[in-house]
């Protein structure tokens, strides 16, 4: 409306009317101008960048070829901004093979004030991790895993108190763990795995650190763990000390890995309040007593290993409860009774189930023709007695099957010639009968066979090559499609 009435003044006095569009042009082109340099003249970030980029020494990918003055810095590829303030909050660089030729270009990261996420892994950065990254105060995910950085981490970068992730793994990064680390009181998730570092760990970290050095008793503070937490993976360093009952504090763990530490004491029966927990992995300590009934309680269970440790009792049968358990892991230790049908019958399992070298005794249950999908049995050198169940035919996706160093007798059923995928079988050192060469036709696929201490029954056989079989047994009646027979 305002237009057309100056439309409507200025169309008899041309001269005006002039003037009044160039004022107009003016004042746009002024505007433009100081757009401009609120967009593109705000060069604290545009300026780090390009830094950055004069410093790379190796671009095979190209990734920095758009950081010119063709186009604003926010539309750099790799680079994010956000959009009220048009300042850098996310780099992401991961995976293009970048090099730099001094430390001083990722020095330069620390003058991206407003950076929320830095992504540079999988790359070929060496040096130390620079301290003024602590400067990014606004950083919530810092991903550095994957390149060559060496030395120790700065303790400055406990100063972050907004990260949630912390990913150094597979560098050479050496020494402790500062203690300025345990004021990251936001963090979820530290990995470090892949490392040498070493000393003790501050105890209100969220943790990712297996395959380094670590030692001291890690969980006596756990009380001062963020319940937030989600997973806590620090397997294979040198850990001590028993695992605390205020483990059922952390709510939010989906992952638990202490595996092959050395850690002492009980399961606690706390750890039936980790609902959300998804895989447990305390193999290779010295943990003893028994696994507490509670441990059916953690239903979205897929992944449990207690395998190697002193551990005794009775299988519980609430494992029956984790109805979505894909590997179970409880060899090498001191488990004895019979197995739980509910546990031998969980037609979810189909990685392992793996209870060998225990003290397990009485039949094998039925129930195990529920292991329709599973590719690994491992019952040996328990106690187990009475015949073969016929029931084990059904478990028609097996590829290893090992039921050596027990007391099963009587006859092999016919009805395992379904098991048509088997290829190791391991049956010696029981008190089996009866003919056996039919039975053997129909596994094509065998490459280890062990039957010895037995009793069966058959044709004089030629010794195979690195057989132990004592029973008569003829190897050249069997199809050659069976491959060499070792043990």
């Amino acid at each position: 409306m305002a237009l057309k009435l100056l439309q409507s003044f200025v169309s008899s006095v041309p001269i005006l009317w002039c003037f009044s569009i160039l004022l107009l042009l003016y004042q746009t082109s002024h505007k433009t101008a100081l757009a401009s340099t609120k967009l593109g003249r705000n060069e604290t970030d545009g300026l780090a960048l390009l830094s950055i980029k004069a410093l790379i020494t190796h671009d095979p990918m190209l990734i920095t070829s758009s950081w010119n003055d063709s186009l604003h810095f926010c539309q750099w590829k790799g680079v994010l901004c956000g959009q009220r303030h048009l300042r850098v909050t996310g780099l992401n660089l991961e995976s293009y093979n970048l090099a730099v030729s001094r430390v001083e270009s990722r020095a330069e990261m620390g003058r991206l004030f407003r950076l929320r996420v830095l992504d540079v892994s999988i790359n070929l950065l060496e040096g130390e991790i620079p301290e003024n990254l602590s400067h990014c105060n606004n950083l919530r995910i810092l991903s550095l895993d994957e390149n060559k950085f060496i030395g120790n981490l700065p303790k400055e970068l406990g100063s972050l108190s907004q990260l949630v992730t912390l990913a150094i793994q597979s560098n050479n990064l050496t020494r402790a763990i500062p203690g300025s680390f345990g004021n990251l009181s936001s963090l979820q998730g530290f990995m470090a795995e892949g490392n040498v570092l070493e000393g003790n760990i501050p105890g209100s970290l969220g943790l990712y650190i297996h395959d380094n050095s670590f030692g001291g008793v890690l969980l006596n503070s756990i009380a001062n763990f963020s319940t937030q937490l989600q997973h806590l993976i620090v397997g294979n360093n040198k850990i001590s000390g028993s695992i605390p009952p205020e483990i059922g504090n952390l709510v939010s763990l989906n992952n638990l890995d202490l595996a092959y530490n050395q850690m002492t004491g009980s399961i606690q029966t706390s750890i039936g309040r980790l609902h959300k927990l998804q895989s447990v992995a305390f193999a290779g300590n010295k943990l003893f007593g028994e696994i507490p009934s509670s441990i059916g309680n953690l239903t979205l269970l897929n992944m449990l290993g207690i395998e190697e440790n002193n551990l005794q009792g009775n299988i519980p049968s609430t494992l029956g409860n984790c109805q979505g358990l894909l590997l179970l892991q409880l060899y090498g230790n001191n488990f004895s009774g019979s197995i739980p049908r509910e546990v031998i019958g969980l037609s979810s399992l189909s990685i392992s189930l793996d209870l060998s070298r225990n003290s397990l005794s009485g039949p094998l249950p039925q129930e195990v023709g529920n292991l329709r999908n599973l590719g690994l049995l491992n019952l040996s050198h328990n106690k187990l007695s009475r015949e073969i169940p016929s029931s084990l035919s059904s478990c028609i996706r097996l590829q290893y099957l090992y039921l050596d160093n027990n007391s099963l007798k009587g006859v092999i059923p016919q009805s395992l010639e379904s098991l048509r995928g088997i290829e190791e079988l391991g049956l010696s050192y029981n008190s089996l009968s009866d003919e056996i060469l039919k039975f053997l036709r129909s596994f094509s696929f065998l490459r280890k066979l062990d039957l010895s201490f037995n009793d069966f029954e058959g044709e004089r056989y030629q010794q195979g090559r690195g057989s132990k079989m004592q029973a008569p047994f003829q190897f050249q009646e069997i199809t050659s499609s069976m491959g060499e027979y070792l043990h």
